[in-house]
């Protein structure tokens, strides 16, 4: 069988796995919970077991594999962002396989635990005579959600090899350290990532500008972007780039189009750099 995490470069295995085994955690602990109210709610009604209570009991384990499914995709995207790993064709052909082998070894396993009489819930007759359509209601929008992934990712590259082209690799480079300065400067290719405790001194404060901005637009969305520049501006206090630029990467490229006039330059500089303005 094909897991997600095999989908995936040795480095960034580990924090697939972390994320995936929180979610599972998580999902299944809500699943059991919404199972117990369920099957509370006709208890006190002195109800005994109906056809009816057999779906929607179902329909709440479905729900489960969904939830399982489409949020173990998007935790394997969140790690090729962290890890700066290309959504590339392979790896995407790879995750959905794993997805459809995932579904189809869930459904297979509540059917041996329904004959052995330990299912948590039971299968009803309709359903088992339809066979595994699971699969085929969840992996359209596995499918969007990939592709339109691997797509982003793609546009965003080409965009920083523009950028690349455009302003070019060299640049003269001042390394601040704590306890003072030392006015040492180097020339050279270096990575679009790699920023001096300085640059990322520097983009602190610009990211507290925008945060301030968007907490005065008064919107659902602006107060999501806020929450989102707080934990990148607290990443950068705490020179952790790879950290801010997560955060970074999930507010929408439409959202600093919002504020452009009031973006400091060092922020449009950094996020032109990394294909997101």
């Amino acid at each position: 069988m094909t897991e997600i995490k095999d989908c995936l470069p040795e480095a960034a295995k580990k924090h697939f796995i972390n994320l995936r085994n929180i979610r599972m955690e998580a999902q299944t602990r809500t699943y059991r919970s919404r199972l117990g109210d369920l099957r509370a709610k006709i208890a006190a009604k002195n109800q005994g077991r109906s056809g009816l209570q057999e779906m929607e009991e179902w329909k709440y384990k479905e729900e489960l594999f969904h939830s399982l499914a489409t949020g173990y995709v998007q935790d394997a995207i969140e790690t090729c962002q962290l890890y700066d790993i290309p959504l590339t064709q392979s790896i995407c052909d790879c995750v959905v396989k794993a997805v459809e082998e995932f579904l189809a070894i869930q459904y297979k396993y509540a059917l041996q635990a329904q004959a052995q009489g330990v299912a948590d819930v039971k299968m009803p007759l309709s359903v088992r005579q339809e066979g595994n359509v699971v699969s085929g209601r969840i992996m359209p929008q596995v499918r969007v959600v990939i592709e339109s992934a691997r797509v982003q990712d793609a546009q965003k590259r080409v965009a920083m090899e523009r950028e690349k082209e455009k302003y070019g690799d060299t640049y003269t480079q001042h390394i601040v350290q704590h306890g003072g300065v030392m006015n040492a400067s180097q020339t050279g290719n270096v990575s679009a990532q790699q920023l001096t405790v300085g640059e990322l001194d520097n983009l602190g404060p610009a990211l507290a500008e925008m945060r301030a901005f968007f907490k005065k637009q008064d919107s659902v969305e602006a107060d999501e972007y806020v929450g989102l520049l707080a934990s990148a501006e607290k990443a950068a206090g705490e020179k952790d780039e790879s950290k801010m630029l997560s955060y970074l990467k999930k507010i929408p490229v439409g959202a600093w189009d919002i504020g452009k006039v009031v973006v400091p330059q060092v922020l449009v500089h950094y996020l032109k750099l990394h294909g997101m303005a």
